[in-house]
């Protein structure tokens, strides 16, 4: 239910498995559970009580000294952040985030929280920081074969893009990132949604119609080798007509 969207689901079945891992005493099951619910207490509360909610729960695995439930908490706080667009004052946060996911190792987390990084230099106008790090997760994404991420990376690089006025490329990497979201079958939470649509309807609005729907359908076929990014640009391979 999680992944598919469907939150008041999920919350029952949260509170299901809670119930379940309490019974039984485990603890890194519980701690998971509350990981997700505060996510979940974001969509379905607003960002601040989770965030409360998820500092609750950082103070204890911290006490715990649970490093890997540490660092996917710090995670879910900084994804938070993004899936509102909430960064101000949060620089701490996502630094910390990072440092703890790459001590832990965990190839997923450090993608994770590398996205969310991300994130966080685009809306603070720092290209070539941004696409640094967009050059870094895609690296990651080829040599591990995870593509959980790859939808926001994509995205995140089309609002880069729109911000230093290269729609055409933009667009193209917004098709790209639908794509990219249908083929891992995940859901974009409502404050997502209305981002990536703003981003969609300025893209239309600079374009026009038509030159923006030959750039989408060029974008829907970009694949991961065809995307080429260093600190000064990102580059996209010469599709062929479908």
């Amino acid at each position: 239910m999680f992944s598919s969207g469907d939150v008041p689901a999920a919350a029952t079945q949260l509170a299901e498995a809670q119930a379940l891992f309490d019974e039984t005493n485990d603890m890194l099951g519980m701690s998971e559970v509350k990981i997700i619910q505060g996510i979940l207490a974001g969509l379905l509360e607003g960002e601040a009580p989770a965030q409360e909610r998820l500092g609750q729960l950082l103070v204890e695995l911290e006490e715990r000294g649970d490093p890997w439930g540490v660092g996917t908490t710090l995670h879910a706080m900084a994804r938070l952040r993004t899936i509102f667009d909430d960064y101000e004052g949060a620089d701490d946060l996502f630094s910390r985030s990072l440092e703890v996911s790459e001590a832990v190792g965990d190839d997923f987390m450090i993608a994770m929280t590398l996205t969310n990084s991300l994130y966080l230099h685009v809306w603070k106008g720092e290209s070539q920081e941004a696409r640094a790090l967009a050059s870094r997760v895609l690296e990651l994404l080829r040599t591990t074969g995870i593509r959980h991420v790859l939808p926001d990376v994509l995205e995140a690089c089309a609002l880069l893009e729109a911000d230093h006025d290269v729609p055409v490329q933009a667009a193209e990497l917004a098709a790209a990132a639908t794509a990219a979201r249908e083929a891992t079958a995940l859901p974009m939470w409502p404050p997502a949604v209305a981002r990536f649509e703003r981003l969609l309807e300025r893209l239309r609005s600079t374009l026009g119609e038509a030159a923006f729907d030959e750039a989408w359908q060029r974008g829907l076929r970009l694949g991961l080798d065809d995307i080429s990014i260093d600190e000064s640009s990102i580059a996209l391979s010469q599709v062929p007509d479908a």
